[in-house]
């Protein structure tokens, strides 16, 4: 049985660090796809010049190599898309600083500083993604089979008759 029509969690709180936290839900498949459009629009954005990586306090020396490089551009289209679902999804934040310890406000730019540090990106993704990739925990998903994709799965036949033991016409035994 699939389950559908469960609701997002309610806010749950995060601890970052000594006496950081941020409010998040877990992001639906909506967000997550708003946010994978955002990163496709960053990339449109950014042929058309360096304001879009303004946007995320990304400097303009930093077009040309993304622009070249295929990995650099698949790290920042992940970080887009992430800093995008976290503005959906992460509604404050409290303890989080400039390098001086001035707070810094949650919007676009600041979240995206905070998802260009890898841990912080881990387990912001683990957090706000988790609805996305529950579906074995809540029991949807299938059994992996030990003869391919689905390793694991119970077998719902016996196996065919050997040479040895043909079965008998018309099912009579």
């Amino acid at each position: 049985m699939i389950r559908i029509g469960i609701q997002p969690k309610t806010s749950q709180r995060l601890d970052l660090g000594p006496d950081a936290w941020l409010l998040y839900r877990e992001a639906t498949a909506i967000e997550n796809e708003a946010g994978q459009a955002a990163a496709r629009d960053f990339f449109r954005k950014a042929r058309d010049g360096a304001a879009a990586l303004a946007d995320y306090g990304l400097g303009e020396q930093a077009l040309d190599a993304y622009a070249t490089d295929s990995a650099l551009s698949a790290g920042l289209s992940s970080v887009v898309s992430l800093t995008e679902i976290g503005l959906l999804c992460i509604s404050e934040w409290h303890g989080v600083g400039n390098e001086a310890g001035e707070p810094l406000e949650l919007n676009r730019s600041n979240l995206c500083a905070m998802m260009r540090d890898p841990g912080l990106f881990a387990l912001l993704r683990e957090r706000l993604l988790a609805r996305l990739f529950s579906i074995d925990d809540e029991g949807n998903g299938s059994k992996l089979s030990r003869n391919g994709a689905q390793a694991g799965a119970d077998d719902i036949a016996r196996d065919a008759a050997t040479p040895e033991a043909p079965a008998h016409p018309g099912g009579a035994a």
